[in-house]
């Protein structure tokens, strides 16, 4: 499989939740987002891909604006393309390489979809994060369910071989792809981890939202 049909077909596997569940169902049920994206805030997709969540945004919130991130230029090009073709003005997409996330806490809203497991440095990705966002912003993040330990994901993750397959043939690869990678892999981002590292890099506070995923688990963390 070559590495463009590897992002067409992790765009395929997440668009049908951003297109029929971020917008009606998961962001109103988050502290104050959508009466700031009405208004007209600034957010901005870590890890954005193709682009497809924004998009579903920036239809839904007009006057705001939305910014994706990414570090792979192939999804950045069909990012482009996606958003042409839906007509939106008010997307706008970034080589983190040559235009990196804003270090001025400007951003009201911030997502992380399915991607910090992936990232070799995720800790440095989050402060990154925490250095962009206001002081009364809003940081979701969504990521692969999982339990603390190996025995009990085994025990009680249905879905625990899939995913360490997932794991060894993609995401640790990507999470260990340079030196110093942390090498969380698919299923190396529970609970625990995720209060922990954002914590570090200085949020104080997580909470978990159920959105009715059984893959993943969603947090609303704030300064």
């Amino acid at each position: 499989m070559t590495s463009s049909e590897v992002n067409v077909g992790v765009e395929r596997l997440l668009a049908p939740w951003f297109r029929t569940q971020l917008v009606p169902s998961a962001l109103p049920r988050l502290d104050g987002v959508v009466a700031k994206l009405l208004a007209g805030a600034k957010a901005a997709d870590v890890g954005c891909g193709a682009g497809v969540a924004i998009i579903e945004m920036a239809k839904a919130y007009p006057r705001s604006e939305f910014h994706g991130y990414d570090i792979a230029k192939l999804p950045l090009q069909r990012g482009e393309e996606n958003a042409r073709k839906a007509g939106v003005k008010n997307v706008h997409l970034h080589d983190v390489a040559v235009d990196p996330l804003p270090a001025d806490a400007s951003c009201d809203f911030i997502t992380t979809f399915d991607c910090l497991h992936d990232m070799t440095r995720p800790d440095l990705v989050m402060q990154a994060i925490r250095r962009a966002i206001k002081s009364d912003g809003t940081w979701l993040i969504a990521d692969v369910h999982g339990m603390p330990t190996f025995e009990e994901n085994l025990k009680q993750n249905p879905l625990a071989p899939l995913m360490y397959g997932f794991s060894v043939i993609c995401c640790m690869s990507s999470a260990l792809s340079e030196p110093g990678g942390l090498g969380l892999g698919t299923l190396g981002f529970p609970e625990p981890v995720a209060r922990r590292m954002t914590a570090e890099a200085g949020f104080t506070r997580f909470a978990t939202k159920d959105f009715d995923n059984p893959i993943n688990a969603y947090y609303e963390v704030r300064p």
